[in-house]
């Protein structure tokens, strides 16, 4: 995280246990120059193992020696598995077809990693802290972050170029501090810095598939096909009781539940409350009591708690009756809960204490809200956008553990409809209706916030609709996970599996 989220005495902590790790014979004699308790041994064992990194002809590493720019965007380009570029003409004056690392600086280059606003790459010269934190950025794509990330304050009081890229750096996990307050931007990065720092980006990044999957079951005839087809679901929730205008709807049949346990899903009783009829806390394990066992006459053995517009004023309840369920709750039974994201770029929701609800919940639902903005009259509202992403999970990082954390994902349609006076809100779209949409329409892709959008007309009126594809859904998950979040929910499981060019289902599962 950065300074204002992550603790010096962590990162204190970190540091010292990573002199102390024990490492395995194989990875001490590996290397004539790396002794068997230094620092970085497993590491170095790792990247080599993954083929990434090479000593040297005569059986050292390097150890302590400069790890060159060439060498690094050499190594990097394994990591990524970057196809490899090679043009006619050189970008750069110092760096020709002869060069063995030709290919490698120029497949940076095209893949953003390097700029090219300078004539020269300086191939020999060491990476610097400072380059190596942008490089690693770039290359994941995350150059709005870095710039966005300069609004927040950080602990680094000696920076002075690149301040964004490094705090995203440092978010990710991907790099440390020398202290809470230094971060060495100048400082050339040796070898073995460069390896552990490559491998903690091969390890966070691993398949880009999150650990696991939940869905949110919208119901239906063929909602237990959706759940087989689209993948492999830990859970799902059925329809179960919603607190709505000071009435009590019950939706519940025990066939949902078994429907979803066939699937090879753990049923969840989903609870919608509207925030003001909350039970008082006082009230709360009486209200517990009843929810539980009207999940369990409708077959499920976990509940998900869900409240979207909880307040200051109700911060308490929603608390209360989190955690009275979780404490009434029998052996093997689960609980999810839902929680307004915090906002970077807005008012953040007050209703919610994060760190009491995620200690108390098997996994804090995290729902980041979409942008619902006009830029030129044209409407701009990206699911999950990933700022907000980024800026959510690092605050919530910080108060709640990320193997508690789900991430939600919206599969489904947000539309716009302009009928010649301006767009106005068209409501939410489940994928069959955007493909039946889209069928004769128009679709692009934002680079800048990462989302699909439509454009369709007929009739004199046009409809515009944002919505998450395979790629955006890859960009949050792989966001997530870098921020240390394996787990995601889906806002309506049918989307996904009856989706088709569009589906996010690619990016969810193998």
């Amino acid at each position: 995280m950065t300074g204002i989220f992550r603790r010096a005495a962590a990162l204190a902590v970190v540091l010292a246990l990573s002199a102390l790790l024990i490492v395995p014979a194989g990875a001490a004699t590996r290397f004539s120059d790396v002794p068997a308790d230094h620092w970085a041994a497993a590491e170095i064992a790792e990247a080599v193992d993954a083929g990434l990194i090479q000593g040297r002809g005569d059986g050292s590493f390097g150890l302590g020696q400069p790890m060159t720019r060439a060498s690094f965007v050499t190594v990097l380009g394994r990591l990524m598995g970057w196809k490899a570029v090679t043009p006619d003409e050189p970008t750069f004056t110092d760096v020709g077809p002869e060069d063995w690392f030709y290919g490698a600086v120029e497949t940076a280059c095209a893949n953003g990693a390097v700029l090219s606003q300078s004539d020269t790459f300086r191939p020999a010269d060491a990476v610097t802290r400072e380059e190596m934190a942008s490089i690693l950025v770039r290359c994941l794509g995350y150059e709005t972050l870095s710039g966005l990330a300069l609004d927040l304050p950080t602990t680094f009081q000696d920076l002075t170029t690149n301040a964004g890229y490094i705090a995203v750096a440092y978010d990710l996990g991907l790099m440390n501090g020398y202290s809470a307050t230094t971060f060495g931007p100048d400082d050339p990065a040796s070898r073995e810095e460069a390896a552990v720092v490559l491998m903690r980006l091969h390890d966070r990044l691993g398949d880009a598939l999150p650990a696991a999957v939940s869905g949110v079951w919208a119901g239906g005839s063929d909602s237990g096909a959706a759940l087989t087809d689209a993948g492999k679901l830990d859970a799902a929730a059925v329809p179960g009781l919603e607190m709505r205008w000071n009435r009590e709807i019950s939706l519940a049949r025990p066939e949902n539940a078994q429907t979803v346990r066939d699937a090879g899903a753990e049923p969840l009783f989903h609870v919608v409350y509207d925030a003001d009829n909350l039970p008082e806390p006082e009230d709360a394990a009486q209200t517990a009591a009843h929810l539980l066992s009207a999940a369990a006459d409708a077959g499920c053995r976990g509940v998900l708690l869900d409240c979207a517009d909880a307040d200051g004023a109700h911060k308490g309840a929603y608390t209360a009756l989190a955690q009275a369920l979780k404490g009434a709750m029998e052996e093997g039974w689960v609980l999810y809960v839902t929680a307004q994201a915090p906002v970077w770029q807005g008012e953040s929701p007050q209703g919610y204490d994060y760190a009491a609800l995620g200690k108390c919940a098997d996994r804090l639902v995290i729902q980041v809200g979409a942008y619902e903005e006009m830029v030129r009259g044209f409407p701009t509202t990206p699911p999950e956008p990933l700022e907000e992403v980024y800026y959510a999970l690092c605050k919530l990082t910080e108060q709640v553990s990320p193997e508690n954390l789900s991430l939600s994902l919206t599969t489904t349609a947000a539309a716009w409809v302009d009928s010649g006076k301006g767009y106005q809100p068209g409501g939410e779209l489940p994928v069959q209706e955007l493909e039946a949409l889209l069928e004769d329409g128009q679709t692009y892709y934002s680079e800048r916030y990462q989302a699909a959008y439509g454009l369709s007309e007929e009739r004199g009126r046009t409809t515009a609709v944002w919505y998450l594809n395979a790629d955006a859904a890859a960009e949050r998950v792989q966001l997530a996970r870098l921020l240390g979040v394996t787990h995601v929910t889906l806002s309506d499981a049918a989307s996904v599996s009856e989706s088709g060019s569009f589906s996010i289902a690619g990016a969810l599962w193998k």
